[in-house]
């Protein structure tokens, strides 16, 4: 019997010994063992808005046991409502880049789960809105209410050129309550001299959970850049930068969102050369979690008001998806970042 339990004993030694010498450079990296163990743990560290703690960043967390509808929001955090999108003097902005066509199989389950997310954020910018649908953004507007209990009133506004010829088009998703977009100041960016594949669709919005004198104003520019070429399109971010800031509202605040079809590295003439930061860094936006696309990109000294929150949500495992239901909603995951709802003092 001795003999038997020696023999576990160093069995047990020799995988372990094993897996720590497998894992030895993520146990540096992690700052020990015991962290890196726990890192390994399921999480369970909530923090009071609903949001998992990530390192320095939050991320929209549910529990993986989610059904296969969304018929009720108590499905939410172990049973929990989700969260109102405004937590205190702070708002969430997103990025979600779709499908391009309103999934066949299970569509009530995609609108389900993009309204879901959609409520826990004051702006959502999305990309490839079916042109096809245009009633789509109606019945996505009415899920989140349905979700939210009537309590929620979200509004939209999209690129009506691409609507009017059916092609996949951007829009913008915005809390009425948390937000005001000026539609006088919408608009789809010029490009006499096609340097971009795709126009921007800019938007100048206004926070309204603060005194309108101390209120945040921004201007967010929806972006997809060239997928053959993106590194000629970003070097022309700068320009753009600047063509957006003379659009009559002279607004400093300007946040490119979207499908930058490249990682954060390509970023860095950006970063040099016009001042340019970004939230998403080394991590993936795929939905197959092996490449970066996705980002939203910002000048550091004129938006003070970034909180340094942000991340991706993989809602592919948030919603406990197959893999098919995922791809059906999008091949991106989407991405976020938090702004103080009051101006900062430059």
């Amino acid at each position: 019997m001795n003999k038997f339990w020696t023999t576990i004993f160093l069995a047990i030694i020799v995988v372990g010994g094993t897996w720590i010498l497998i894992n030895q450079d993520r146990i540096k990296e992690a700052g020990g063992l015991s962290e890196f163990v726990k890192q390994k743990l399921p999480a369970n560290n909530f923090s009071s808005d609903g949001y998992v703690q990530n390192g320095t960043q939050n991320v929209p967390f549910q529990q993986a046991s989610r059904p296969r509808t969304l018929d009720s929001p108590s499905s939410a955090i172990g049973g929990s409502i989700l969260p109102s999108a405004s937590v205190g003097n702070r708002i969430r902005i997103a990025s979600f880049k779709l499908a391009g066509s309103t999934p066949q199989s299970n569509p009530a389950l995609s609108t389900g789960v993009i309204a879901d997310i959609c409520r826990r954020h004051d702006l959502i910018a999305f990309q490839e809105v079916d042109g096809h649908r245009p009633g789509w953004l109606d019945e996505l507007t009415a899920e989140i209410a349905r979700q939210s209990n009537g309590q929620s009133v979200y509004k939209h506004a999209s690129d009506h050129v691409r609507v009017a010829r059916n092609e996949p088009q951007y829009a913008f998703l915005y809390n009425a309550a948390t937000l005001d977009l000026e539609l006088g100041h919408t608009y789809t960016v010029a490009d006499p001299d096609n340097v971009l594949i795709r126009e921007p669709l800019v938007g100048w919005f206004r926070t309204r959970t603060v005194h309108p004198t101390e209120a945040f104003t921004f201007t967010v520019a929806n972006i997809q850049l060239d997928r053959k070429h993106p590194g000629n399109e970003i070097a022309y971010l700068g320009n753009l930068y600047d063509a957006i800031r003379r659009d009559g509202r002279g607004e400093d605040d300007v946040i490119f969102v979207g499908d930058f079809k490249s990682g954060d590295r390509a970023l860095k003439t950006a970063q040099q050369r016009y001042g340019m930061t970004w939230v998403v860094s080394d991590q993936a936006t795929n939905t197959m979690n092996d490449a970066q696309y996705d980002n939203l990109v910002f000048n550091q000294m004129a938006t003070l008001e970034f909180t340094g929150n942000g991340g991706v949500i993989d809602f592919l495992k948030v919603y406990n998806l197959g893999f098919r239901d995922a791809m059906a909603i999008s091949e991106h995951m989407p991405v976020w970042a938090e702004f103080s709802a009051s101006e900062k003092a430059r």
